[in-house]
Formats: structure tokens, C-alpha cells, sequence
């Protein structure tokens, strides 16, 4: 839509200036009682609005974050645009008389962070719909605005937030506040850009914690919210003027003191008088554990900030360290949710890298409802596709990053493809398409000899990622095998809509492409590629390549190694083809493993979200190792959908027993209902018991290893 059709006639303003968090006050007079009131707003970076004083909404961090409009940035490259308004019905805050929407701006993404160049200065266009008995009238932004600095005196969203309270008047929020003396604000550009609405949910206040003290000394006070988390701690001023500053870590050291490696530069400032106030964080929120205040001030409570996304699944088993693996990526994905975009961190960068995304999709899928979330991010990542060569960027919004062009621009395909299987979403298919075929081109012109081996000049050119050690897989190896996946969805995807014709040049492709990793990395001497480490012959059979030597050895080799040697993307192929060959016994001892390094050794290190390497470092707060979490609903309680069916209408519930797991249950939450499964073994019985909705076709596998077919909503036991 474009902005009169959205705001009519009211125009974006801003102060002129870009050094502070304004104020910006909108008033207008009510001569009746309000039937219906309804404002649309758009803050530029982000922004928070009251209206007669009370907070407008529950929403944090708004807006949805996006490519907002265009900008030379990436320099040569052309980006599709589009910002999301949000609407609210603010029909009980209105009052007969003088009315005020005071508008806060931080700035978000788009007034610039570190290594971004910003879209602009911050502005704002709000209009409100008033319905009265006299009839309809409208409010909206104009230079007849006020504005004022508030008590936010700089932001900054990746690292701080300074405060001043000392000359704030609280009554600016407010309509009995005396503006006429105020400056006013100044008409600002109109954005190039598409505005839209959506269903995507926003972030909020998601669970209270009362912090306990760790270590207290005259002048500062250490506190252990519980568990890493995204959130804001809430203070409280205790009527001294003071400076009271917070700083923030995901670990604190041997003395109780914050360390400092894991703080992410992160800290919040304020300057307070003997007035008592309530302080807390307007425009971003903290990635920490543990936080260390300095000043006179108590703290309240510690705010769990985050999408507000529900859960939609369990999982628990008679081993300790797969319900750590569930309960920790169930934390460790939430966090990483913030205004429309699943993040790689929830503190030092906070971007939407597309390769953690499309890796770890599925897994959250069957664990949170995420139909609406992705069904944004698929649009970001749709817009950050450059129209000129069909490059994806690395993030989605896109900000500065690295990556690859293989694990990273495949989220073009996998995301929409996976939305179709999940959820039954078919809709974007044919929509983006012709993206995917025209990224399938920008990997062609990086090609030599038919491997992939080259990314935007200037860039990254990652293959894998995050190994124990240096990555020993060739970058052009790993991105020929995400090429080849991708056409394999995309083969699938043309089939569904009709488009035929494609198929026969996208098999050639993958043929021309399994031909080139043969030549290059197989070794015919003993069936191995690459030397066999770090997952390289689970990526080779993952696309059909090997032979049975290929197989033996892998499954070998990862059954004497005992734990992971692979990176982000080794790590879930290496589970899920051990799992595919009935050796789930291996898997697990993957797993569970904790020594040297592994899910066990971060568990037994008291880790409450997953790290980003395996061995410690900057981050301890990253997902992407979740994506085997998938392999906990599909191998070890079994419920897996058949290779053709869409939404889980034909599932085939198999759980792989192995020695040493003595239970285990969970459920999903499909788009026909909730399907649970449990089995218990007692004295050398395995006891299946299974629940399906109505629409789903179930093939249960019994213990005893028989077939049967349930086809309407039941609840049945099997021996």
C-alpha cells in the first residue's frame, strides 16, 4: 500500500536533529464520547507511544524490522523494501477534552547500529480514526506537532542505553502538560517504501524473574536472573541523586565478578534525583545471566523479553541429557526471537543470518508455533534477494555479516519449502519460484568446473561452520551440497505448481554438480571423501554419492570417535543419516556425549542456552545447533511425516528403541492437532502408546514390529 492509502493525509516529522530520543506530541480536542478509536503508527527506528499518559500497547521493540526503504547499502545491489504498521484500538485512553499521543523514537536498525550505515534520521506518521455519533473524523502528524527531549538521552541498540531523569517531567506523556513553549517539529521525507500490515506477533513481556544476589560489595551489586535469557531488569531509585550504571554478562567468574568475555559490551546508564522512579530499558532489550548494578538503586524484577510465540510441544525421556538438548533450544530459540526476525544472538549482533535460520526451521517448527514469524521472515528474505544477480544475502533484513553462499542463500528455497510440508502453506510457492531459479543463476556465475567457489567479491565465502577445530571441508564441497538440496526442493516445488517443464534442466544441474563433488573429493582407494572427518561422507550420501565403503566408514568412524567433530551444518546431517541408517544407538551416543566436547559437556558446564562453538567462547546464547532437536520427534519417538504428505496428513509413527533409553514422550502440535507419542519399557516389555487427531492417516509401527493403520482421532496402546 502506498502512504495515503494508509495515513491519509498525515505527513512523517521528526525534530531535525539525530542526537537524542525525543518526545513527539500530537494533541486534538474531543468535543464528544468516542464510539470507536483507531491509530495506525509507524516510528522510524523504533518507538514507544502513550496516549493521555497510560502506555499505548504491550508491544516492545516495534517496528517489525524490515528493509525499511532504500539505500546505497549494499553498494550495487537492488533490495525489494517494505515496512510494517502497526494498528491499535485506543478507544478506552481517549477523553473528552484535550487529548495527547506522545510519541518516544530510539533508533532501532534503521538509525544506524555498528557497521551500518543508516536509512535515515528518526521520524514518525501516526494517523488516528475517531468514530463519534457526529460521524468520522481524522488525526495524524503534522508540523503543528511539539516535541521535546525525553529522559532517554542516547540508545544505541546493540549495546546501550543512557538515561537522565533528573529534569524529566513525567506530565509530557500527558495531555495536562503545557507544550506552547515547545519547538516544532519539522516535515521529513516520505519514505520510498510499501507499507503493510501484519499477523506476525510482536514482542512482549514474556515471564517475571526475581534475580538473586550473587556477590555484594560496597559499591555494586552482582545478580543471577536464573538462566541466559533476553530481557531487561527493572530498577527502582531510592530518592539519592546518583549515576547508577548496569552491565551484563552470560558468565560470572570464580570471585562472583562479571566476566567480562561474555559481556557483549553491553550496559545501561541513568542518572537519577531524589525523586523515586521506575527504571528500565525503552528501545532494546539485554542478552545475559548475570548483571552487576553500581549506584543507589534496588532492583524490582528482571522482564523475559521476547516474540511471543507459544509452545506447541514436549519432550521428556529417562535420559537427562536429551531433555537438557529440548528444554535448552526451546530457551535458546525464544530468545533469539525479536521484531520479525530469528537472530543469530540475542546480544552481540542480533541479526537474522539466513544460514541459522534455514538450518534450524524445522526443528522450531515442531516445537513453537512459528507459522506467522516465518511467514514474515520469509517476505524479508524474499526482499533481500538483489534483483540485479539473484545474490540472498547473508541476513534477512539485511545488515552487514558474513556468510556463504551455499548454507546462507538457500533459505530462498528451504524456508518456503519447509513452510509447504509443515503447515500446508502453499501459497508463496509460485510467488518465489522464479527467486529461486534466479539464485540458482547467481550460483552458476560463482561456479568453476561446477563447483560453487565464490560469493560477492569482498564477502565471506563460507562452507561450514563453527567446527572444534579449523574447518577442514572445502568451502565449494559443502556449497555444491546445498546447491544440489536446493534443487532437489525446488524439483518437488515445480511439480506441485506446474511447473514441469523445469525439471529436466534442474535434474541436469544436480547431475552436473554430484559429478564435479565425485571428481574433486572422492577417493575410489577406500570410499571416502575428504578424509573422511567433520561429516564429509554424511554430506556425500546425503546426495546419493558414495558407495557402501562411504557408509561402513562413516558409520564407523562416528561410532569409534564417539562425539561430534563436525560444524553447524555437519552436526545435523551427520545425526539425521545416522538415524535414516538404524543406528540411532550412535546418534544418541552423539548426543549425550560429553567429553571432549558436546551437548553433555555443555550441560554438565551448567549452560542454559546453546554456545556458539563447542568449545567456550565469545557466545554462549547461539541456536544453531538446535536444528537436531527435529531428530528427538522424528527417530526417537518416531512421528515422521511420509516423503509425500503436506500439513502431516499421512505420518508413520516408528520410535527406534535403544538400550539404555527406558522411556521416553512428547507431542506436536500439527496444523490438524496435537499428535503424542510415549513408550515405556518394564521387564523386557515395551509398552507404545500413541494419539492422533482427526485428518491425520497414521502408520504405527508396534513394538513387536507389525503394522497398523489409524485413520481418525484416537488413543491406542500397543504391546
Amino acid at each position: 500500500m502506498k502512504h495515503n492509502e494508509v495515513f491519509g493525509s498525515a505527513i512523517w516529522i521528526g525534530t531535525g536533529k539525530n542526537d537524542a530520543c525525543p518526545v513527539i506530541r500530537t494533541n486534538f480536542i474531543l468535543d464528544e464520547n468516542v464510539k470507536r478509536a483507531t491509530l495506525r503508527i509507524l516510528g522510524f527506528g523504533t518507538f514507544v507511544f502513550y496516549v493521555n499518559g497510560a502506555l499505548g500497547t504491550d508491544d516492545l521493540f516495534q517496528p517489525l524490522s524490515t528493509n525499511f526503504e532504500h539505500r546505497d547499502f549494499p553498494m550495487g545491489e537492488i533490495m525489494a523494501v517494505r515496512s510494517y504498521v502497526n494498528e491499535y484500538d485506543v478507544t478506552a485512553l481517549l477523553r473528552v477534552g484535550r487529548n495527547t499521543i506522545a510519541t518516544m523514537l530510539g533508533n532501532g536498525w534503521y538509525d544506524g547500529t555498528r557497521q551500518e550505515k543508516p536509512f535515515g534520521n528518526k521520524k514518525l506518521c501516526l494517523s488516528l480514526r475517531i468514530e463519534t455519533e457526529s460521524g468520522v473524523r481524522y488525526v495524524g502528524t503534522s508540523t503543528e506537532d511539539k516535541y521535546l527531549d525525553s529522559f532517554v538521552k542516547a540508545s544505541n541498540l546493540l549495546e546501550f542505553e543512557i538515561h537522565d531523569y533528573t529534569d524529566w517531567d513525567p506530565k509530557a506523556l500527558s495531555y495536562d502538560f503545557d507544550d506552547s513553549e515547545l519547538p516544532s517539529v519539522i516535515a521529513e521525507r516520505t519514505p520510498e517504501t510499501e507499507y503493510y500490515f501484519s499477523d506476525c506477533p510482536r514482542d512482549t513481556v514474556v515471564e517475571k524473574y526475581t534475580p538473586k544476589v550473587v556477590c555484594k560489595t560496597e559499591n555494586a551489586t552482582v545478580y543471577d536472573a536464573g538462566a541466559n535469557m533476553a530481557g531487561i531488569p527493572v530498577l527502582r531509585s531510592v530518592g539519592e541523586k546518583c549515576k547508577i550504571k548496569v552491565t551484563f554478562s552470560e558468565e560470572i567468574t570464580e570471585n562472583g565478578e562479571l566476566d567480562e568475555t561474555h559481556s557483549a559490551w553491553q550496559r545501561f546508564e541513568a542518572t537519577v534525583g531524589k525523586e523515586l522512579v521506575l527504571i528500565k530499558n525503552m528501545f532494546s532489550w539485554y542478552g545475559f545471566r548475570y548483571f552487576k548494578v553500581e549506584g543507589a538503586a534496588e532492583v524490582v524484577e528482571v522482564l523475559r523479553t521476547h516474540t511471543a510465540v507459544p509452545i506447541t510441544s514436549s519432550f521428556n525421556s529417562s535420559d537427562e541429557t536429551l531433555n537438557w538438548i529440548y528444554s535448552t533450544y526451546l530457551n535458546t530459540q525464544r530468545c533469539n526471537m525479536h521484531h520479525g526476525m530469528p537472530s543469530d544472538c540475542p546480544h552481540i549482533e542480533r541479526r537474522g543470518y539466513t544460514g541459522d535460520g534455514q538450518l534450524t526451521c524445522r526443528s522450531a517448527m515442531h516445537i513453537l508455533d512459528m507459522y506467522s514469524f516465518y511467514k514474515k521472515w520469509m517476505e524479508d528474505i524474499s526482499d533481500c534477494q538483489d534483483r540485479l544477480t539473484g545474490h540472498i544475502q547473508y541476513t534477512a533484513p539485511y545488515t552487514h555479516s558474513g556468510g556463504g553462499p551455499g548454507g546462507w542463500g538457500s533459505a530462498i528455497v528451504v524456508l518456503p519449502y519447509e513452510m509447504w510440508k509443515y503447515y500446508g502453506d502453499d501459497k508463496n510457492l509460485e510467488r518465489f519460484y522464479p527467486q529461486m531459479l534466479h539464485y540458482f543463476e547467481y550460483l552458476e556465475s560463482h561456479s568453476e568446473n561446477m563447483l560453487v567457489n565464490s560469493d560477492t567479491p569482498g564477502e565471506w565465502c563460507l562452507g561450514e561452520w563453527c567446527t572444534p577445530g579449523p574447518v577442514e571441508l572445502p568451502a565449494p564441497f559443502v556449497n555444491n551440497y546445498f546447491y544440489v538440496k536446493a534443487l532437489e526442493k525446488t524439483i518437488e516445488i515445480a511439480r506441485h505448481i506446474g511447473k514441469d517443464e523445469d525439471i529436466p534442466m534442474l535434474e541436469k544441474r544436480i547431475a552436473e554438480r554430484l559429478n564435479a563433488m565425485k571428481v574433486a573429493y572422492f577417493n575410489p582407494w577406500d570410499g571416502n571423501f575428504i578424509g573422511l572427518r567433520q561429516g564429509a561422507n554424511a554430506f556425500a550420501l546425503d546426495v546419493g554419492l558414495g558407495d557402501e565403503r562411504t557408509k561402513e566408514n562413516f558409520i564407523d568412524y562416528y561410532d569409534k570417535l564417539g562425539y561430534y567433530d563436525t560444524g553447524i551444518f555437519g552436526t545435523d546431517i551427520v545425526t539425521r543419516k545416522l538415524f535414516e541408517y538404524g543406528r540411532a544407538d550412535i546418534a544418541l551416543k552423539l548426543l549425550i556425549a560429553d567429553e571432549p566436547h558436546g551437548f553433555g559437556k555443555w550441560m554438565n558446564d551448567g549452560a542454559t542456552t546453546f554456545w556458539e562453538y563447542w568449545f567456550d567462547s565469545r557466545s554462549h546464547h547461539h541456536p544453531m545447533f538446535g536444528a537436531v532437536v527435529t531428530y528427538l520427534y522424528e527417530y526417537v519417538l518416531g512421528i515422521k511425516q511420509d516423503k509425500c504428505s503436506v500439513a502431516f496428513d499421512r505420518i508413520r509413527i516408528s520410535p527406534m528403541y535403544v538400550d539404555g533409553l527406558d522411556f521416553a514422550s512428547g507431542h506436536i502440535t500439527t496444523p490438524k492437532g496435537e499428535v503424542k507419542v510415549s513408550y515405556e519399557k518394564i521387564d523386557g516389555k515395551t509398552r507404545l502408546k500413541v494419539e492422533i487427531p482427526d485428518g491425520i492417516v497414521a502408520q504405527v509401527v508396534t513394538p513387536g514390529g507389525n503394522t497398523v493403520e489409524l485413520s481418525c482421532a484416537t488413543k491406542s496402546e500397543f504391546m
